[in-house]
């Protein structure tokens, strides 16, 4: 198991619900899926950890396999439904989803741990939301960690 898989447990969002990740077929599927994208490195890292389920992380939100297939579609149809111009960069892989009204996505382009950016039926521009994937999911898994675990 990866840094991810270490993440969850170290956070306790472990319980539950399985970590189950994703083998490299699937991986290769799910790139497929959004425009023969070539996943950062850290992306496919996740994938093997937890593409499938992350414990009682983003249980809540379109975020694993093979639901993550179909975001890019639902964000383009999101964009027109909403008369939103916005071109979705055709290297951008959409990676999460909460409600079909907001998107996360980073931009394939050779980076190992790209910028995360999130879109939204507001109609404003994508706004960057983790300068990293990593960074990312860290603030993602102690947001999750905070809301099961508040102290009274």
């Amino acid at each position: 198991m990866g840094k991810f898989f270490d993440w969850l447990k170290a956070a306790k969002l472990d319980e539950e619900r399985p970590i189950a990740g994703i083998s490299k077929k699937e991986i290769d599927e799910l790139a497929a899926a959004q425009g023969k994208i070539v996943f950062p490195s850290v992306y496919e890292e996740f994938l093997e950890d937890c593409g499938k389920s992350a414990g009682l992380f983003q249980r809540d939100a379109a975020f694993f396999f093979p639901e993550v297939k179909d975001l890019k579609r639902r964000l383009l149809e999101m964009l027109e439904d909403e008369d939103i111009e916005f071109t979705v960069p055709e290297n951008a892989f959409v990676f999460g989803a909460y409600q079909g009204f907001q998107f996360h996505y980073f931009i394939c382009d050779g980076h190992t741990d790209p910028a995360v950016y999130q879109m939204d039926d507001g109609g404003g521009a994508p706004e960057m939301v983790a300068e990293t994937f990593s960074s990312y999911i860290q603030k993602g898994m102690a947001q999750y960690r905070d809301s099961f675990y508040q102290k009274s």
